[in-house]
């Protein structure tokens, strides 16, 4: 495997050639905070989010929830770079490519959930259904 600080190179542009190689994947999707389910009600709200189609959810491994909507920013041009980059939004300053699926060592996800079969799985794991 390529040692990280080779991967992180950044191009006269400013821009880290890792990010176009791998076709800026944090430019098509949106992940949005929300409070840790609890409660069956909770739960059954996730449950709501995951019958949309391509949505779907996952917890960090600082145990953050997130809920994960694909959609393509639209100031990516069609050679993977920023349209914007010099004036781009915080979120995106403050992205951290070593926390990137496709630079990170380690395992990004704690719990990821596709759909309403992969949250039944978890649930079944974690209490049995009369529980519930």
């Amino acid at each position: 495997m390529p040692e990280r600080k080779e991967r992180l190179k950044t191009g006269e542009d400013g821009q880290l050639a890792v990010c176009k190689a791998c076709k800026a994947a944090c430019c098509r999707y949106i992940s949005i905070a929300i409070s840790p389910p609890r409660t069956r009600e909770d739960f059954d709200n996730l449950r709501w989010y995951l019958l949309h189609q391509g949505v779907s959810i996952f917890q960090d491994q600082d145990g953050d929830w997130m809920v994960n909507v694909p959609t393509g920013c639209r100031m990516l041009k069609k050679d993977y770079t920023c349209m914007i980059y010099e004036d781009r939004p915080g979120a995106c300053r403050d992205y951290d490519a070593n926390e990137c699926e496709n630079t990170e060592q380690e395992g990004n996800y704690k719990n990821y959930f596709e759909d309403e079969n992969d949250l039944e799985d978890y649930l079944d794991k974690r209490w049995h259904r009369s529980q519930r």
